[in-house]
């Protein structure tokens, strides 16, 4: 990851916390960096290649989706998912280790953003907000707070060009939603789906049927990954919403909690598109008694 892409912990946090956040945050975006290659094309880092002209090379397909649909069409819907929304409103619970995580997001193209999340069911102990051009991370409970410039060449998708990418073992590169790569958030892979479309492409995807999540219509979708030898060794399903590309929900396979149980779920509780925020929906204005810890990255 680009080190202008990295955002320091806020140092005060209590590491309990953030290693609860870490392990969801691990398992769900873990998937991005395996098999990443798109539609056999090794992107180089050299290349001048940008999300709009991957989106371009694979155009829409008939939506909405159906249980007909193939897997190159998901894959494209997912590719151009940034062009199918202005606003989204959600909410999304993470259960693993008999833990359960909840998130609220805001996000407004382009570049806006807020999310509090905390335990399930509890007030929310962190919170993160960009106005498009500065990004702050909050811990509630502490009262301390990191403030960041986000980076010029994120700031609008057309003139994105990444200096440095992800890279599997073989060399292949895929390109990331800048701002999946800069937003704090456990759902970022969810809302901005474009390097898991990505990694998609070379796996083997099942279509399993169709279900509803949130009120949305959503595509089941299967991915496997097997070794060398055939042994299975990756297994994750995704609920695609038909009209956009966004997941809407997720499971996490290992073998560990054994290949029928899932070992992580996250499933976005209420999503609403295209809703018009207050003005104040992105401000971050601290308290008096909040310290500012931010230090340079």
């Amino acid at each position: 990851m680009d080190k202008k892409n990295h955002l320091v912990p806020i140092k005060k946090m209590n590491l309990k916390k953030e290693l609860i956040v870490g392990i969801g945050m691990g398992v769900i975006l873990a998937a991005i960096f395996i098999t990443l290659q798109f539609n056999q094309h090794t992107v180089n880092a050299g290349q001048s290649i940008t999300i709009p002209e991957i989106a371009q090379d694979a155009s829409l397909p008939k939506a909405p989706l159906t249980v007909k649909s193939s897997p190159d069409e998901i894959i494209a819907l997912m590719l151009n998912s940034h062009t199918q929304w202005q606003t989204i409103e959600a909410s999304a619970i993470t259960s693993f280790n008999d833990t359960a995580w909840e998130t609220n997001i805001q996000l407004e193209q382009y570049g806006k953003g807020r999310g509090d999340y905390g335990p399930a069911g509890l007030k929310p102990e962190f919170s993160w907000l960009s106005d498009g051009n500065t990004l702050w991370q909050v811990d509630l409970t502490d009262k301390v707070y990191e403030e960041y410039a986000l980076p010029e060449d994120i700031k609008s998708l057309a003139s994105y060009g990444p200096t440095s990418l992800p890279v599997d073992e073989t060399g292949t590169f895929i390109i990331r939603y800048p701002l999946e790569g800069t937003f704090p958030s456990m759902l970022s892979s969810f809302f901005f789906p474009h390097g898991l479309a990505q990694s998609f492409s070379q796996r083997q995807i099942d279509v399993l049927g169709s279900d509803k999540i949130a009120g949305r219509d959503a595509v089941v979708i299967l991915t496997q990954i097997f070794d060398n030898e055939g042994k299975l060794v990756k297994k994750h399903e995704y609920w695609i919403d038909t009209s956009t590309g966004v997941i809407l929900q997720s499971r996490v396979y290992t073998e560990a909690t054994g290949w029928d149980k899932w070992a992580e779920q996250t499933t976005v509780t209420k999503i609403v598109y295209d809703i018009q925020f207050s003005d104040n929906t992105f401000k971050f204005e601290p308290a008096q008694d909040w310290q500012n810890v931010s230090t340079e990255s």
